[in-house]
């Protein structure tokens, strides 16, 4: 359907009336209209036939925290994401580590020429000396408790991984709280100007 010119006229004239919100209040407000989701919640959440994360569970952390730390800004509610993004990651490192340490242990566990290995050692360092079944078990349990913090090159990257994390959670703290002091100190700079302009 084609628009008259009389029509388009009339709406470019309401549109220049309609510049938005005027007071503070007003434009925190609408700073927040888009806010429903997360930025990144559709790229971040995993959800495949081997590993489903919970969306909702996200929107919850992330709603937690933009309670604690109550963005005014859509530039403080995007570090309130990143900050959110940064547990959620943090969280999937420790499941990935977690993972990793069961299968490692899983491995040894069924792995009965290890076991065989082990006992023979056992033979072997105590010699003449009789040992119990029990005493082999227990010293096997402890070889396999030993193998159960991750030496090789995944646990590298996990631990690059993690402390990259908590850099940007660090950063992206900072990076707010100045942003809510700059703020902070703005609204009390247009306040203060506000009373003198009445007082005037």
């Amino acid at each position: 359907m084609a628009v008259s010119e009389k029509q388009l006229k009339a709406n470019r004239e309401n549109a220049k009336k309609s510049t938005g919100p005027k007071s503070s209040e007003g434009k925190i407000v609408s700073s927040q209209n888009g806010r429903v989701h997360g930025l990144y919640t559709d790229k971040l959440i995993l959800d495949s036939s081997h590993l489903k994360e919970d969306r909702v569970e996200f929107e919850l952390l992330l709603e937690s925290l933009r309670y604690e730390l109550d963005p005014q800004t859509l530039s403080q509610d995007y570090l309130v994401q990143k900050i959110a993004i940064c547990y959620w990651r943090s969280r999937r490192v420790i499941a990935a580590e977690t993972a990793h340490i069961n299968s490692q242990l899983n491995a040894l566990d069924n792995d009965w020429k290890y076991k065989q290995m082990l006992s023979g050692l056992v033979q072997s360092v105590v010699g003449k000396y009789e040992v119990t079944a029990e005493e082999t078990d227990a010293y096997i349990a402890n070889r396999i408790g030993m193998n159960s913090i991750p030496k090789d090159e995944f646990s590298k990257v996990i631990l690059r991984y993690e402390l990259h994390l908590d850099r940007q959670l660090t950063r992206c703290y900072r990076l707010f709280h100045q942003l809510k002091e700059r703020e902070e100190l703005a609204e009390a700079k247009r306040l203060k100007a506000k009373r003198k302009k009445l007082l005037e």
